[in-house]
């Protein structure tokens, strides 16, 4: 008889016993989320029967409890007709254990070792508390961030979860969300509603970049603020300096094609933000290339998990729990499912997560409709477009086509810095990540450029680097 199909996550058989390789399995599951091993059982969950069965009722219990102390494993006696089989069912442990200084984890079907930030995380994970739940020295309610709150309560006002709290009440906010405890604040309050949280806890920003390969970084920016701010401020980034939308025209109807949809952008996002491992003090990076985005946060996932089958991770649970309340996300374990409807309705390919040692990254690929009109519009790759006079335009992010892109061409310097300063005429609020974006350069070449056009007095710098505008002197032919 089988007893099951196949062996998974939660199940492993074995053809008979033996104590020090099968002490491993046991610690394996007792550190990822339990199980059952069945002894005197073929791969295929045939059950071939034990011979010394009732030898082993005895040596199976003993040997748990010399090898991880008083770990209540259950160590049962069935029967196939004739046939004796052992069935231990193995809970999931409070603490991690080792066997002989080692400690295994089942992920899958295979038997790992822990070690690092999933060591860390499983025993922050088996405590009383997480690590966003211990309190904070020397910061008190005063000492947080009004915007951060102001966020929150327009958030979860629209999401009304929260109802019949006092949302005009920092305490009483603080309260209702568990992020105080006998008056200090929890390090998810810090987070959360601090509007400096990399001073107490280093690394707790988000870095955005443009590449132009793994090796060739265009232009980058450091995001910072409390966790409430970050929400919005990554997406207005995104959107205004490094999501490219590209616009067509069908006759005389407007057609505006994004690479990826705003949902899993957004998921992505707030994911990376709710499950980074804080305690690393490694900021979030967010990777924007030609044809691919991935965002990279420290995390490691939990034994068993997959895109298609998982339980909502919850390494910061205080954290997880206000981005819910503030509407953020919907309910615990759609995010997921959310970006890939997402991306199925729009053609994106599957979104995939790539596993390391210490870290997680999500990357988001263009459909295939924003690929053909990338071919279209250019024959090639958008970093690899060098621009005329009237072929792209370029405002908040959105490349504007207004005329034959198969008219391209490289530039020279001098052609260049011409083309520079009638950009700089037609908006002179424009900025150096916008014209590099433009002339298809590196920041470096534009910073160059705009310093020779300075020195020669075609152009001048009015007011602070921020909020100025360029003034522009004289044309270049004259």
């Amino acid at each position: 008889m089988r007893i099951y199909d196949e062996e998974d996550q939660n199940i492993e058989f074995k053809e008979s016993w033996n104590s020090t390789e099968l002490l491993k399995w046991v610690c394996g599951f007792a550190n990822a989320k339990g199980g059952r091993m069945y002894i005197g059982v073929r791969d295929d969950g045939e059950v071939l029967g034990l011979s010394n069965s009732k030898k082993l009722m005895e040596d199976i219990p003993n040997a748990i409890v010399s090898a991880f102390g008083m770990y209540d494993a259950e160590v049962n006696l069935l029967r196939d007709g004739e046939k004796k089989y052992i069935e231990i069912v193995i809970p999931k442990s409070k603490v991690v254990l080792d066997y002989k200084g080692v400690p295994y984890i089942k992920i899958g079907t295979t038997l790992q070792t822990m070690k690092g930030d999933s060591l860390r995380q499983s025993v922050l994970s088996r405590g009383n508390l997480s690590w966003d739940a211990y309190t904070v020295d020397g910061i008190s309610v005063d000492d947080l961030d009004e915007e951060s709150f102001r966020i929150f309560r327009e958030e979860a006002t629209k999401a009304n979860i929260l109802s019949g709290m006092n949302l005009d009440d920092r305490l009483s906010i603080l309260k209702e969300l568990e992020l105080i405890e006998d008056g200090k604040l929890t390090r998810a309050a810090v987070l959360l509603f601090h509007a400096r949280p990399y001073k107490v806890f280093p690394g707790s920003y988000v870095q955005i970049g443009r590449f132009a390969s793994d090796a060739d970084i265009l232009y980058q920016d450091e995001i910072k603020g409390s966790l409430m701010v970050l929400c919005k401020a990554i997406i207005r980034s995104l959107n205004t300096n490094y999501k490219y939308n590209l616009i067509s025209y069908d006759k005389t109807t407007r057609h505006e094609t994004q690479p990826y949809p705003d949902v899993a952008i957004r998921e992505g996002i707030y994911n990376a933000l709710m499950h980074n491992d804080w305690s690393a003090c490694q900021p979030i990076t967010i990777k924007v290339f030609d044809l691919k985005m991935e965002i990279s946060n420290r995390s490691v996932l939990p034994a068993g998990w997959t895109m298609e089958n998982h339980d909502s991770l919850h390494i910061n649970p205080l954290i997880s729990n206000t981005f819910k309340y503030a509407g953020f996300v919907e309910k615990f374990g759609t995010g997921i499912p959310k970006m890939l409807n997402a991306c199925k309705a729009d053609g994106n390919p599957v979104p995939e997560y790539k596993v390391y040692e210490k870290s997680i990254s999500l990357v988001l690929k263009p459909s295939e409709k924003y690929m053909l009109l990338v071919d279209q519009l250019y024959g090639r790759n958008i970093n690899d477009i060098k621009l005329n006079t009237n072929v792209v335009d370029v405002v908040n992010g959105v490349v504007n086509v207004v005329d034959d892109p198969n008219e391209n061409h490289v530039l020279n310097v001098s052609d260049r810095r011409k083309r520079l300063l009638e950009l700089i005429s037609a908006n002179t609020s424009i900025s150096i990540a916008e014209l590099a974006l433009i002339m298809a350069v590196t920041k470096r070449t534009v910073d160059r450029d705009i310093s020779w056009l300075k020195e020669h007095g075609y152009i001048s710098r009015e007011g602070n680097p921020k909020s100025g505008y360029w003034r522009v002197c004289k044309s270049i032919d004259d």
